[in-house]
């Protein structure tokens, strides 16, 4: 397989990951949790996140919604600019899930509502994945169940990473008053 079918193979995969568990979840439990972290992040209750109230292991991520949905342009992830960063992720997962379903209609080619090991255009150990109940043929809930199931794991991945970074012990030094350096316009008290 060359290497630009497998990065499209890839990013599908990664794609359809995403859409389907932003689509599984219930929209109402969703939109709670969601409202929960801007709560949860909004530090000083301005309506309005900033850098510095982002714990340091989820700044590479705010820093990538930041460039996404700041649109005044302010260093800050507003609540409205955030509503809306999640109502396109919505419509993001809902494109992801239907182009998911797609790929898995292009393979059916005897349009049975199963792929066979003889339809499918990935490669035999991918197969046997996606075959969950290894009766040698893939439905689309399968194909859509395993996709979710990935989606799941890195997300509990990625939860078990911060939970170890917060719980992780700091590894600098408290500074002493005497090991503090001088500010600019502070002289230099010497001792003696």
């Amino acid at each position: 397989m060359n290497s630009s079918i497998r990065c499209a193979l890839v990013f599908l995969c990664a794609s359809s990951l995403v859409g389907l568990a932003l689509a599984q979840a219930a929209k109402k439990k969703q939109a709670a949790a969601f409202r929960e972290l801007f709560l949860e992040l909004d530090v000083n209750r301005d309506r309005a996140v900033e850098r510095e109230e982002v714990p340091p292991s989820g700044r590479a991520a705010f820093d990538r919604l930041l460039k996404q949905g700041d649109h005044n342009k302010n260093g800050k992830l507003e609540a409205e600019e955030y509503r809306d960063l999640l109502l396109d992720l919505r419509e993001f997962g809902e494109l992801v899930r239907k182009k998911a379903v797609a790929r898995f209609q292009s393979m059916d080619k005897d349009h049975d509502g199963k792929v066979s090991r003889e339809e499918f255009s990935g490669p035999r150990r991918r197969f046997d994945v996606l075959d969950h109940n290894s009766d040698g043929q893939i439905t689309e809930q399968e194909f859509l169940n395993v996709i979710a199931a990935k989606a799941e794991a890195r997300k509990a991945v990625r939860v078990a990473g911060k939970k170890a970074a917060a719980a992780a012990p700091s590894k600098k030094p408290a500074a002493s008053a005497e090991s503090k350096p001088a500010a600019k316009d502070e002289p230099v008290k010497k001792s003696g």
